[in-house]
């Protein structure tokens, strides 16, 4: 297995940990893991702690390796932009390292609709750490920086309680599969967004890539 092992994301285990500590959840609460992949979340959640945990992943290929240690957890197949939930129905969602890859805004919309009122958004993620200069602007599948991911997160009805950048872990991270695989940083732009994402280069109007995490609480009305 390789350094990001089954959780596939910056920060690993330790993160998924920490940012659910922001969550305080009780017995009996459900919780979403959104964009769940191979299930390392899910484990987390079902040999730690005493919540309905559930997993939602687009890949059918995903859950299936997800299973056999989701702790018993059901597991979902569908898009976040379409989840085939009812309104209200989980305490808590975490999305780790998965928003950057859908349509933000209709997930976030979705997120707010599946979520009790009062309930806990929990994401970490790539986003832009500065602003694309106005001679050289982003493309459409550039990320977004911590303004826009705020608004988006304003607009689809949360409020953000908490605010990190992570981006130490990100930095690990790539330099471990540089030393695992033999790639060079050029060929690793394709884990952060099958090419599309460039961490250096002001020759090229390359920006910094960041790593963040973030707490939002779904607005009561």
């Amino acid at each position: 297995m390789g350094v990001a092992g089954t959780t596939l994301r910056p920060g690993g285990l330790d993160l998924t940990e920490y940012l659910l500590g922001f969550g305080n959840f009780k017995s009996g609460n459900r919780v979403l893991d959104a964009g769940c992949g191979l299930g390392a979340t899910l484990h987390y959640l079902a040999t730690t702690g005493h919540v309905a945990a559930v997993g939602i992943d687009s890949s059918i290929t995903m859950l299936a390796a997800a299973r056999p240690q989701s702790g018993g957890a059901a597991l979902v197949c569908a898009a976040l932009e379409r989840m085939p939930f009812r309104a209200a129905s989980f305490d808590g969602i975490i999305c780790e390292c998965v928003l950057s890859q859908t349509a933000a805004s209709e997930v976030l919309v979705e997120f707010h609709r599946v979520l009790c009122a009062d309930g806990l958004l929990l994401v970490s993620d790539l986003y832009r750490r500065e602003p694309v200069s106005a001679s050289c602007p982003a493309p459409d599948d550039q990320l977004p920086t911590r303004r826009q991911v705020e608004t988006m997160l304003k607009n689809a009805g949360f409020t953000v309680e908490h605010w990190e950048d992570q981006s130490g872990h990100l930095k690990q991270l790539a330099f471990q599969l540089i030393m695992e695989s033999g790639q060079d940083g050029e060929n690793l732009c394709g884990w952060l967004g099958d090419g599309k994402f460039r961490t250096t280069g002001a020759d090229s109007g390359g920006t910094p890539i960041g790593y963040h995490l973030l707490v939002a609480r779904r607005d009561a009305a």
